[in-house]
């Protein structure tokens, strides 16, 4: 994840992120490790929310930034913030969200031989 922002900002270093985290602890720990990163320092990056979804679709709904991550490594996984949920998420923001159990199990798909294909079948 860190690396398609790294992208981001060589390409489109005017590029706005908007980071959707799980709390004020988590949003600090986020807020430090992102100021670490020398060429982050180059992004706007909005830190979204309150904890809640539905405080961060609101405000992602106005910033409009140029792609999301939502920083929580459970999301996506259970019911209550399933693909309905991410996709009012993009839909609000009007950007790509990149959720890190998502991305990790579609580049481990990568791995995987045969490759699976389609919903999931190997062939």
């Amino acid at each position: 994840m860190i690396a398609q922002a790294d992208t981001l900002a060589s390409t489109r270093p005017e590029a706005r992120i908007g980071l959707v985290v799980h709390g004020a602890r988590q949003r600090l720990q986020q807020m430090e490790g992102w100021a670490a990163i020398p060429w982050a320092r180059r992004l706007s990056i909005h830190f979204a929310g309150d904890g809640t979804l539905d405080q961060a679709i609101e405000e992602l709904r106005s910033l409009q930034p140029d792609l999301v991550f939502l920083w929580a490594y459970a999301a996506g996984l259970g019911p209550s913030d399933g693909d309905t949920r991410l996709a009012d998420l993009a839909d609000a923001a009007g950007a790509p969200v990149i959720v890190p159990a998502i991305a990790a199990s579609m580049a481990a798909r990568n791995f995987l031989s045969p490759p699976l294909t389609g919903a999931g079948h190997l062939h």
